[in-house]
């Protein structure tokens, strides 16, 4: 069988960020199962770096240009013009870009028989192959005041005729089923798929990490790009409680700058934690395993999560995870023990932080138990959820 993946929404294949190793795990999986002919559909930015990525696998990359740009960018400021005064127009929408990508669309159909787009897409709507969608979060439709007006009417209309006019579609939990049935009720009739992110043990390989044990400080650790969603502000001002007492505990950020960057960084300088807060920007693998490996603790207070890549990350370091209580950490309950906290209360993450600087021999049991429950949510089982729905779209 042909299979599509498209991935033409990736700006870059570093595996740093989250949603690249969401696209690579499933890739590699699918790839290494030999019951597929995969096809990689990219744009041309990530072209070159995805054909030597996958060169020594049994991949085909091929790479998609979209014809009429400018058309397509005067057809979207009118749409977004109209957007600023609620009026929508998705029939048009749809119409429009099935249009414009008609040769896109035929190329992608004559190579593939099912394919899998892995985020909302624009390339075509009208595919006459069975296709599969991923959706990371419907951050826009919980928050909405984080993004720009312009941003917001463009994921509309993207998000909703992709769901749409998709035969399947992929949750990374059951909190996001319940999101797109709260958001988009046009889905209750669709096919939703529950797939939980995977682990790669032989990227977070905890053997390959040497233990810094001239290290005198302790540190905090939370790598999460600069978002207002990742709630860093929520983190600093527990920090800031907490390094009263602790007066060699220090808190190490790492990630792309984002939104939120210059509030964290003033906030930072106005309660002159320079010295105690330090933030490294995007860092290798090599040095976030290190990181990893060499903290006291992983915390994510992040307020909106489709899932908890950070977490499973965590556990394969054999580290004891501090989180908020939003819906995709508590489904995690039944299978490992976090320290949980209220999601916005800096005075609650404060007692679970002081909670495992204080249990460090019970938060060992923790962590063991923890990484022994992990084989449960690696890439090969979590894609075999994946393989029975396309197993069942070629019957059909």
């Amino acid at each position: 069988m042909n299979l599509g993946i498209d991935i033409t929404f990736l700006d870059t294949l570093d595996e740093k960020q989250g949603v690249n190793r969401y696209a690579m795990g499933i890739i590699n999986e699918l790839s290494n199962t030999n019951k597929y002919k995969i096809q990689i559909y990219t744009n041309q930015k990530i072209y070159k770096d995805a054909k030597k990525k996958f060169l020594s696998k049994k991949v085909n990359v091929y790479q998609l240009n979209p014809s009429y740009k400018i058309i397509k960018k005067i057809f979207y400021f009118f749409l977004i013009f109209l957007g600023f005064f609620n009026i929508y127009f998705f029939k048009l929408h749809y119409l429009f870009i099935n249009l414009i990508n008609e040769k896109e669309k035929k190329f992608i159909e004559d190579k593939s028989d099912i394919l899998i787009f892995l985020n909302a897409q624009d390339i075509c709507y009208n595919f006459n192959i069975k296709t599969i969608i991923n959706f990371h979060d419907l951050l826009h439709k919980r928050f909405p005041n984080f993004f720009s007006k312009k941003d917001l009417i463009l994921r509309e209309y993207i998000y909703r005729n992709s769901s749409f006019h998709s035969d399947i579609l992929i949750a990374s939990s059951f909190f996001m089923k319940r999101e797109f049935l709260k958001f988009y009720y046009f889905l209750k009739n669709k096919r939703i798929i529950i797939m939980r992110e995977g682990i790669n043990k032989k990227i977070f390989n905890l053997q390959n990490v040497i233990k810094n044990k001239n290290r005198k400080e302790e540190f905090i650790f939370y790598p999460a790009q600069l978002w207002y969603h990742k709630n860093h502000l929520t983190l600093l001002k527990a920090f800031k409680i907490i390094s009263l007492k602790q007066k060699k505990l220090q808190l190490i950020l790492c990630g792309s700058k984002k939104n939120n960057f210059l509030n964290i960084l003033n906030y930072i300088k106005l309660n002159n934690l320079q010295k105690r807060v330090k933030y490294l920007g995007n860092i290798s693998q090599k040095k976030l395993e290190h990181y990893y490996k060499n903290c006291l603790l992983v915390v994510l207070p992040s307020l909106y999560e489709s899932s908890s890549l950070v977490a499973l990350e965590a556990i394969t370091m054999k580290k004891p995870v501090v989180c908020s209580n939003i819906s995709p950490m508590l489904e995690l309950k039944n299978k490992f023990k976090l320290i949980y906290f209220k999601s916005n209360s800096p005075n609650s993450l404060v007692k679970s932080l002081v909670f495992v600087i204080k249990n460090k021999k019970k938060l060992k049991k923790y962590c063991r138990y923890n990484y022994k429950n992990l084989n449960d949510l690696s890439w090969q089982k979590n894609t075999l959820v994946l393989q029975k729905e396309i197993l069942k779209l070629t019957k059909n």
